[in-house]
């Protein structure tokens, strides 16, 4: 019974060698290599190696592959987003698959015509320390005045006393205005009172909290005197900037974009994926690229991982590593990587930078994480076979 499970097993593994060979010469003859250039180790013997420093190698290796699987956006979209005049538009944010996906090239430019602002009544400049009474001409008593702000009313009400200074009658303003903006039925409109240090002269400052405007050519808040005339005084119903939206154009390739308008000016730039704050008016170039050190740098972290799992790997599963980079080693040369007479794999630094930016590391890697016979997922099974197998394994590991 031992000899024939023997045999048994013998011939099952010997099918499967052979279905692993002829996957192997396919797919070689897809990048350009010969089949006579893969060995297959012996798979009726036990990995050779099963030491913590190689077993360590092999977690290492599967770390940087998958660190590159994980993270193709941030690799391989456009991850530079910069404006040309921060002065006028800064880049808030960006999605990386959607501006890769747009297409966008370097040749997009976003005209700012107007940027977004908020309703804002600057009052009478009053002496700040000056009685309210006597000197600014606030009435003594109670004062009541209505708020209409996005169509709701508020009830605005303090007293003036006879102690008070102008600046105390617009901090009690600005302090029953404030009352109104709290709680879930906020009215969006606050006040402050500005003191000029050089002047001495105090204003009460009202304004929308956010930016655009609620109806088209109406205030987005006012006030009115019921009791009092400390509205009158203070001048706090006279609006000094009107509520506006923000307006810009996104161009690209060539072509004027379409209007567009945002109440704030944090605007999504359309579907190139694209935030950005609006800051002032005029034309902005905005540039798209890769920080292709990312793309190396991976492919470096891969390359330095495989180095260290070779120097810890037994002789049949240094065969297996070096039969997958014989596999590629037209594509590998073509991104910079060549393998020396121990089977290391070599980096030619210009060489490797040259091909991440003219696109062809970026296909390289990016094929090799969709196909089963890339280059990334084809080392992957193997790394992952040396590392857990406990019996034969065949063709580098390429078990289908």
């Amino acid at each position: 019974m031992v000899i024939n499970n023997s045999f048994n097993n013998n011939w099952w593994a010997m099918g499967r060698l052979s279905t692993t060979l002829n996957i192997d010469r396919n797919m070689m003859s897809l990048t350009g290599n010969t089949a006579n250039s893969f060995t297959t180790p012996n798979i009726s013997a036990p990995p050779e190696t099963s030491s913590p420093e190689f077993q360590g190698g092999v977690d290492a290796l599967l770390k940087s592959l998958n660190n590159m699987r994980g993270n193709t956006n941030s690799l391989f979209g456009a991850n530079q987003v910069t404006s040309n005049d921060t002065k006028k538009l800064g880049i808030t944010s960006f999605d990386a698959s959607k501006v890769k996906a747009a297409g966008v090239s370097g040749n997009l430019s976003v005209d700012v015509l107007q940027v977004a602002k908020a309703q804002k009544n600057e009052g009478n400049a009053l002496t700040a320390n000056a009685s309210a009474v006597t000197d600014g001409g606030f009435g003594w008593g109670a004062n009541n005045m209505t708020l209409d702000a996005g169509g709701r009313q508020f009830d605005i009400s303090f007293t003036v006393s006879a102690a008070d200074t102008n600046k105390d009658v617009q901090q009690k303003m600005a302090d029953a205005i404030n009352k109104t903006n709290t709680g879930a039925q906020a009215s969006g409109v606050s006040a402050y009172v500005s003191v000029d240090s050089k002047t001495g002269e105090s204003r009460l400052v009202i304004e929308s909290t956010e930016t655009g405007v609620n109806t088209a050519g109406q205030p987005n808040f006012t006030l009115s005197s019921n009791n009092g005339n400390a509205l009158a005084v203070a001048g706090g119903d006279t609006i000094t900037q009107q509520a506006q939206n923000a307006e810009f154009r996104v161009n690209n390739r060539g072509f004027t974009g379409a209007l567009q308008t945002s109440k704030s000016n944090n605007a999504d730039l359309g579907f190139h994926g694209i935030r950005a704050e609006l800051r002032d008016t005029g034309s902005v170039q905005i540039n798209l690229s890769r920080d292709e050190s990312k793309q190396t740098g991976a492919f470096r972290d891969v390359i330095n991982s495989f180095n260290n799992l070779m120097k810890s790997a037994g002789e049949r599963e240094k065969r297996a590593l070096s039969g997958i980079m014989r596999s590629y080693s037209s594509s590998l040369e073509r991104m910079g990587v060549t393998t020396d007479r121990s089977g290391l794999l070599q980096i030619n630094e210009e060489r490797m930078k040259a091909a991440a930016g003219n696109g062809s590391l970026e296909r390289f890697l990016t094929d090799g994480l969709r196909s089963n016979f890339g280059f990334v997922n084809r080392l992957s099974r193997t790394a992952q076979m040396l590392g857990t197998s406990k019996t034969a394994f065949a063709g580098g590991g390429l078990r289908m």
